[in-house]
């Protein structure tokens, strides 16, 4: 999805931090193979050419799987991260389900394959309300080819930290809501347990795009946990159980 998303977040942060948002899968691609990998690359040549040595990382569900494979592959240039509504891999069940989507979802109609991510992302009593979130969600949908999609879920379907995990030594702040019917909690808090240097933070009501649905208190959220993520020794939140 465009990197749009995280326009509220840019606004509101913008006068106290550098925020650079990227387009994990531009129009562009539509064409083309897709691998984490290879954005995971495009990241790292942004930064690259931007002159960026280090920062924070923040990924929401595929970019959260970006964002881990930075960590590993980058590690001296991700100071900390930030994981919201992702996990570390599937499991042979998870993978087939994706490469099911990655199948059926050409054969819908855009508006179809739409309102079929929409029910996943938001659930359909919110999906139903047509708040703004959702109606802003819709209008990102549209606009992403369904090929692109198709080609996304495949390449999320390959994707296998968990052996990984401990790996990773930065910081990290995991971010998940509690409705979310993609990852559940169990699943988070696994995942969380599985990093040597995680905190754990569940949004009560918020379901797998919180960071549209709840933006307000995934910012707060990562705003609480600033002072711990770039280095300091604050004792505040939550801590993995």
């Amino acid at each position: 999805m465009s990197g749009e998303v995280w326009a509220p977040y840019v606004e509101a942060w913008a006068s106290t931090r550098s925020v650079l948002t990227i387009d994990l899968t531009p129009s562009n691609l539509e064409s083309r193979a897709i691998t984490l990998d290879k954005l995971t690359d495009n990241v790292a040549a942004v930064w690259e050419y931007l002159g960026v040595s280090a920062s924070v990382v923040v990924g929401c569900s595929m970019g959260g799987m970006i964002t881990q494979l930075l960590a590993l592959t980058r590690p001296t240039r991700v100071t900390s991260c930030v994981l919201i509504s992702t996990v570390g891999g599937f499991n042979q069940k998870g993978a087939a389900t994706l490469r099911e989507r990655a199948r059926l979802v050409q054969y819908m109609d855009s508006a179809e394959a739409t309102e079929d991510a929409l029910v996943r992302w938001f659930g359909s009593a919110v999906v139903d309300s047509e708040a703004a979130f959702v109606r802003r969600a819709r209008r990102l949908l549209l606009g992403t080819p369904k090929s692109t999609q198709a080609r996304t879920w495949e390449a999320i379907a390959e994707f296998d930290l968990r052996e990984r995990l401990a790996e990773i030594r930065q910081r990290c702040l995991v971010i998940a809501g509690d409705r979310d019917t993609s990852t559940s909690v169990r699943e988070t808090q696994q995942f969380a347990r599985s990093l040597p240097d995680a905190r754990l933070e569940l949004l009560v009501g918020a379901g797998h795009m919180a960071i549209l649905e709840s933006a307000g208190e995934v910012r707060a959220t990562i705003d609480t946990h600033t002072p711990w993520l770039v280095g300091g020794d604050d004792d505040r939140g939550a801590k993995v159980m």
